[in-house]
């Protein structure tokens, strides 16, 4: 006989998770102290298996969400519970190698923390560690990497664009570009991104033939927007008739301020809650937390 489930977390995005798995759903309290720590309680009594729904929101402050998860999980697996995470958007997990001596590899590490605060699975969508595969496998508990790329390109299929290619920003995204084009069913081509270590800015090149195109430009993060500026920037400069910007994760509000006036089309999934976040991640995360029970 599977154990009881439950849904804990906030208001909003865990609750329409309970819905969709059809479970009772638990609410957390955000406390935060005058120096900054936070204090989550959970507000009933969980037992047996329980998703922690866990979402940020935009102005986002990972170290403080990350402490926020790790004190919940720990609540739980003091309570008994069998914990299974759901981090839509995986923080840290950009750093997937050692880029310089000394440096950490943090995606491995932060999964390391939460297996010790008692997570037993892991959920989260469109990782950009292991971004292509469908688990994560540096990961020493159960991690699944769901396809975000998939709900871009279904949202884009709806646009009825004549004549679409699909571009990466970088060659970091031929997985994504793939999957985009796959939907859309035309080709696709990739920019490549070069970006400073020491400084972290970041230059774009590359030779693309989309006049006449409606191209839409394809990314898993975006933050600032410089990257997405510069692939617009070349596009239209490459004669391309539409614009379309997609990407999974939406990390600053810079992003939308800087990126709504030059696109003709702006999507991202809600991840992190944004105020374009309009592609839902919930079911598709309900369907793998299914398959698992």
């Amino acid at each position: 006989m599977a154990p009881e489930l439950t849904v804990v977390g906030y208001e909003g995005f865990a609750d329409e998770l309970a819905k969709l798995l059809g479970c009772r759903f638990i609410p957390m309290e955000r406390r935060t102290f005058p120096d900054g720590e936070v204090c989550p309680r959970i507000s009933g009594s969980p037992a047996g298996r329980v998703v922690l729904a866990n979402r940020m929101k935009l102005p986002i402050d990972p170290n403080s969400y990350f402490v926020e998860t790790v004190l919940a999980a720990n609540s739980l697996k003091t309570m008994g519970c069998d914990v299974w995470l759901v981090m839509p958007y995986f923080i840290y997990s950009r750093q997937d190698k050692t880029f310089r001596e000394g440096e950490p590899l943090s995606a491995k590490g932060i999964m390391e923390l939460l297996m010790r605060s008692g997570v037993s699975r892991f959920f989260t969508v469109s990782s950009h560690a292991d971004r292509d595969k469908p688990m994560l496998g540096f990961s020493s508990i159960p991690a699944h990497n769901i396809d975000g790329y998939l709900l871009l390109g279904e949202r884009i299929s709806q646009l009825k664009l004549s004549k679409p290619m699909v571009i990466g920003a970088d060659m970091g995204a031929d997985f994504a570009v793939s999957k985009v084009a796959a939907s859309l069913d035309c080709h696709s081509d990739c920019l490549l991104k070069k970006r400073d270590a020491e400084t972290g800015s970041v230059s774009t090149t590359g030779d693309i033939d989309v006049k006449g195109k409606d191209v839409v430009i394809v990314d898993d993060i975006i933050s600032s927007g410089g990257t997405m500026a510069n692939a617009i920037k070349m596009a239209r400069e490459a004669g391309a008739s539409s614009v379309t910007v997609a990407a999974v994760h939406l990390t600053k509000q810079e992003a939308i301020d800087r990126l709504r006036s030059l696109a003709d089309n702006f999507f991202v999934t809600n991840t992190i809650e944004t105020p374009i976040s309009e592609i839902s991640v919930a079911e598709r995360i309900a369907d793998n937390v299914k398959r698992m029970l």
